[in-house]
């Protein structure tokens, strides 16, 4: 059953593809900063994440790297093209900001954030078709 146009009404398309170029544009700034991640911003921020939680912020910025892509791409091709290319897409950023990180001062590529950005896609993906499937009309 394909994803009807409905599922993203209301959302202009400038305001669908600018939330989804903006929220690439901050993943690449995020993942290729040189050196330590937040240590190197301008200011510190006062609390510091858990030992571990690095693989759970990888995952939700590719959640929602891929829900942001999907209602852009269902502006324009509205249907499970839209979902699929959205997962692919946000996939292959994953992959580019993980290879480009070896060539990043004081910064590593990892297989395990890899992973971790794939999951986050394939949870989003998850997530929106699951409605679908439920008989329901609607993707929030």
């Amino acid at each position: 059953m394909p994803i009807p146009r409905s599922k993203t009404r209301g959302v202009s398309p400038w305001l669908a593809h600018g939330a989804a170029l903006s929220w690439t544009a901050l993943v690449f700034l995020l993942l290729l900063i040189p050196g330590n991640g937040m240590d190197t911003m301008p200011h510190k921020f006062p609390w510091t994440l858990p030992t571990g939680t690095d693989k759970l912020v990888h995952g939700l910025l590719f959640f929602f790297e891929t829900r942001f892509l999907f209602h852009s791409f269902n502006q324009l091709r509205p249907g499970r093209f839209s979902l699929m290319a959205a997962i692919g897409a946000a996939i292959l950023l994953g992959a580019l900001t993980e290879t480009a990180q070896l060539w990043v001062p004081m910064r590593d590529g990892s297989g395990a954030d890899l992973l971790a950005d794939i999951a986050g896609a394939l949870a989003c993906g998850l997530w929106v078709s699951r409605p679908l499937k439920a008989g329901s009309r609607s993707i929030s």
